[in-house]
C-alpha cells in the first residue's frame, strides 16, 4: 500500500474459503463480514423515548410479529424511514403486494435487487392468486408454498436437492454453490447426480429434468435466507415502532439524521424527514433556546427540533446546572425584570428572504417546504414526482419540480466544454440530474443551490441506479 507503505495481502473467496472449491485447495481462513447498521441506533432511540413517555419498557425482541398496523403502515407504503423498504421502489413493491406476514418482508428484501426483481411480478401473481401457482410436482409445494412457487432462496435449491434427490446437505451445498457461480464442471457432475437420485427416489426421469434446469435458471439469483430474514426482521421492527410510537420513532429518526455526515445528503435526508413528518400531522416545532436539547425531542404529540452539538454542550449545562440551583461563582442569580422594549415594529420579511435566513441558520428548512408555494405548478406540469422514477421509466420523457442541493461543474475530455451534475429532490426521493454542455450554456444562471427548478428531460438508468438527462429548465420563485 503506496501511501503508508504497508504490506497487504489480498485472497478472493475461491483461495480462502474450502467450502467454495474441490479437493480443498484453499488457505482454509473463515470470511466475515461485519456489518454496522444506524438503524439499529435509531430503534434503540425510539424504544428508549417510547419507554420514557409510556413508563412501560418495550422489549422489541417480545413484540408480536402479526401487528395489524404494521402491515397496514408497511402495505400503503408510508415506509420513508423503515429499514430496507424506504426506497420508492420498494415503496411500490409494498403497496402491490400487500404484505401480511414476516415471510413476506424477507422475501421483499431477497427479491429487491438487479436480476430478482424480474421475478417480482410471479411472487406477487402467486401471492394474489394462490390458484394459479403451477408446482412441477407436488412435493415442491412444501419447499416453495411459503414464496408462491417462486425459487427465492439459497436453502430452498438445497432442501429440492435433499429431499427429492436424496443429497445430504453437505452435498446441496455444493449444489448451491456449483449452480450460484455457474461453475460448468461442477454442473456436469451434478446434474448426473442430481438427476440419478431423483430417479432412485421414484421421480419421473422428465420432471427432474425439467427440475433441474428451472433450478439452473433461477438458482444465481438465491439469496441467503438467514440473511434476509434477519434484514427482514429489523424492517419489520423499525415498521412496527413507526406504526405504533410514530412520534418517538420520527424523532429518533431525525436525531439520526441530524447528526449524521454533514453535506447534501443530510439536507435531502433532513427535508424528506421533515416532510414524512408533516404527512403523519406531526408538530415540528422550531429550535427554542429555552427548549432544544442535542437531540430530537418530544413535546407532548409535537417533536422539537435539537440544536447542533457545539451549539447546545454548554447551553445544556449550563441549563442543568440552573435547574439544581447550582451556579458559577461569579454567575449570581440576578431576578429577571420584566421590561418593556421600544422596538419599532417593521414589515415581515418575504418566503424567500425567511427560507434563506432559516437555511443560513439551521442548515436546511424546518417551517417550510419550499415546494408548497409550487404545489399549483407542480399539480399541473409535473408529470412524475422524484421519488417515483423507476428503472422501466428508462428513456422515458417526463417533467419533474425539484430542489437543488448540491453541484458539481466539469469540462468534457472531447472539446474541453463545460456541463454539471446536480442533486435534485422534492418530498418523495432525490435525483441525480446531468446539463450537457448545450443545456448548461442555456440553464447555467439558474443552477444555484437551494433553487426550485421546474425541468422537462428524460429518465436515464445508470450503473444500477437512476438518472435525469435535463433538456430544459425554469427557475421556480426568485
Amino acid at each position: 500500500e503506496s501511501k503508508q507503505g504497508r504490506v497487504i495481502t489480498q485472497y478472493d473467496m475461491y483461495c480462502l474459503d474450502l467450502n467454495a472449491v474441490q479437493n480443498n485447495k484453499a488457505v482454509g481462513l473463515l470470511k466475515i463480514d461485519f456489518l454496522g447498521l444506524r438503524n439499529l441506533t435509531i430503534l434503540d432511540k425510539a424504544i428508549q423515548l417510547a419507554t420514557r413517555k409510556t413508563g412501560t419498557k418495550i422489549d422489541i425482541h417480545e413484540v408480536r410479529i402479526d401487528d395489524k398496523k404494521t402491515y397496514d403502515l408497511i402495505s400503503a407504503g408510508n415506509t420513508i424511514g423503515v429499514f430496507q423498504l424506504e426506497s420508492a421502489g420498494m415503496r411500490r413493491l409494498a403497496k402491490d403486494l400487500k404484505p401480511n406476514k414476516m415471510s413476506d418482508i424477507t422475501a421483499m428484501v431477497a427479491l429487491y435487487r438487479p436480476g430478482p426483481m424480474d421475478l417480482i411480478p410471479s411472487f406477487i401473481a402467486g401471492k394474489s392468486n394462490p390458484g394459479s401457482i403451477k408446482y412441477l410436482h407436488p412435493d415442491l409445494k412444501k419447499i416453495m408454498g411459503e414464496t408462491y412457487g417462486v425459487l427465492v432462496y439459497q436453502e430452498q435449491v438445497m432442501e429440492i436437492a435433499h429431499s427429492l434427490a436424496g443429497y445430504s446437505m453437505s452435498e446441496a451445498d455444493n449444489l448451491r454453490m456449483a449452480m450460484g457461480k455457474k461453475k460448468k464442471s461442477l454442473m456436469d457432475i451434478e446434474h448426473k447426480k442430481f438427476i440419478d437420485g431423483c430417479v432412485k427416489n421414484k421421480y419421473a426421469r422428465t420432471m427432474a429434468e425439467k427440475l433441474f434446469a428451472f433450478m439452473e435458471k433461477f438458482a444465481a439469483y438465491g439469496f441467503n435466507k438467514p440473511h434476509s430474514a434477519s434484514y427482514g426482521l429489523i424492517a419489520y421492527w423499525t415498521a412496527y415502532m413507526k406504526a405504533n410510537f410514530p412520534v418517538e420513532y420520527m424523532a429518533a429518526l431525525l436525531t439520526a439524521e441530524l447528526q449524521g455526515v454533514a453535506g447534501p445528503m443530510r439536507e435531502i435526508k433532513m427535508a424528506q424527514g421533515i416532510e414524512e413528518c408533516r404527512r403523519m400531522e406531526i408538530p415540528i416545532l422550531v429550535p427554542d433556546i429555552n427548549k432544544s436539547g442535542y437531540e430530537f425531542t418530544l413535546e407532548g404529540d409535537s417533536i422539537r427540533f435539537g440544536l447542533s452539538p457545539e451549539m447546545v454542550k454548554d447551553l445544556a449545562a449550563s441549563k442543568d446546572s440552573e435547574s439544581k440551583g447550582q451556579f458559577g461563582l461569579f454567575a449570581g442569580h440576578v431576578e429577571q425584570k420584566k421590561i418593556e422594549d421600544t422596538f419599532e415594529h417593521i414589515p415581515e420579511y418575504s418566503e424567500d428572504e425567511l427560507s434563506m435566513m432559516e437555511k443560513e441558520v439551521i442548515g436546511f428548512l424546518i417551517s417550510r417546504n419550499p415546494l408548497a408555494r409550487f404545489a399549483a405548478i407542480i399539480e399541473e406540469k409535473a408529470t412524475k414526482h422524484i421519488g417515483e422514477i423507476v428503472k422501466g421509466d428508462d428513456k422515458k420523457n417526463m417533467v419533474i419540480v425539484g430542489v437543488i442541493s448540491g453541484k458539481k461543474i466539469i469540462r468534457t475530455k472531447k472539446d474541453n466544454k463545460e456541463m454539471a451534475f446536480i442533486t435534485l429532490y422534492d418530498d418523495t426521493g432525490t435525483i441525480e440530474a446531468v446539463f450537457f454542455p448545450k443545456a448548461f450554456e442555456k440553464l447555467k444562471s439558474i443552477i444555484s443551490v437551494n433553487q426550485v427548478i421546474l425541468a422537462k428531460g428524460t429518465a436515464a438508468e445508470r450503473d444500477d441506479s437512476m438518472s435525469f438527462l435535463i433538456d430544459n429548465a425554469v427557475r421556480l420563485g426568485n
